[in-house]
């Protein structure tokens, strides 16, 4: 039930996000790594503590059905992306990036629910790498004079696969490469790397498994 109301409110949200308008064509987002943001936000929730048993079977189970449920508003986000004259390459790629996030991080997510440890330490990991280094690299914008400090967590950051996705969707219809201030597979890369922790952190202590 808790995992079935998250996803309902990523659809509403991946709704909202394919309704909205910008400015001009050069200034409207990329809907596809727009659209992903709710998915990939709420795909790891921390669950509700669960029954254990097969875990790692329910665990793939979940997050392959996470991932199926974005399919439909990522393809018409693509479309709409294609239509506004965005690179292919770019589309298929942030959508890929989606759906690996969302599977990965719903999966974890399932799996520290099933499990006596873990739930604890994923629920630290996914608080700290998905929502909580984005927002803290914001709030640091803001404040006059943060210099290092800055730079450092606006890196740190890009382990995020929320800063990922909105580099992705903020991205100029005109603009080269992956992202503004994107180094080529730099961002995807430690996306990537953020997920894979997150997911690491699931895990149950070898004793547990014994």
């Amino acid at each position: 039930m808790f995992a079935a109301a998250l996803a309902g409110a990523a659809w509403l949200l991946a709704l909202g996000a394919l309704a909205l308008r910008g400015g001009d064509e050069l200034t409207q987002p990329a809907r596809t790594a727009l659209v992903a943001l709710p998915f990939v936000l709420l795909a790891g929730v921390p669950r509700p503590r669960a029954g254990s048993g097969r875990d790692d079977e329910t665990s793939l189970h979940a997050g392959l059905l996470v991932a199926a449920l974005a399919l439909g508003p990522l393809a018409v986000a693509a479309r709409f992306d294609q239509l506004a004259g965005r690179p292919l390459r770019e589309t298929l790629l942030s959508a890929g990036f989606a759906l690996v996030a969302i599977g990965l991080l719903s999966a974890a997510a399932q799996r520290a629910a099933a499990r006596r440890a873990g739930g604890a330490r994923h629920a630290l990991a996914w608080l700290a790498l998905v929502p909580g280094l984005p927002l803290l690299a914001g709030v640091v914008q803001l404040a006059p004079g943060s210099g290092a400090l800055r730079t450092g967590l606006e890196f740190a950051a890009r382990a995020s696969p929320l800063t990922c996705c909105w580099e992705r969707a903020r991205a100029p219809l005109n603009a080269p490469g992956d992202a503004p201030g994107s180094s080529g597979w730099l961002p995807l890369v430690l996306a990537v790397a953020g997920l894979l922790l997150v997911h690491l952190a699931a895990r149950a202590p070898r004793e547990e498994r014994a």
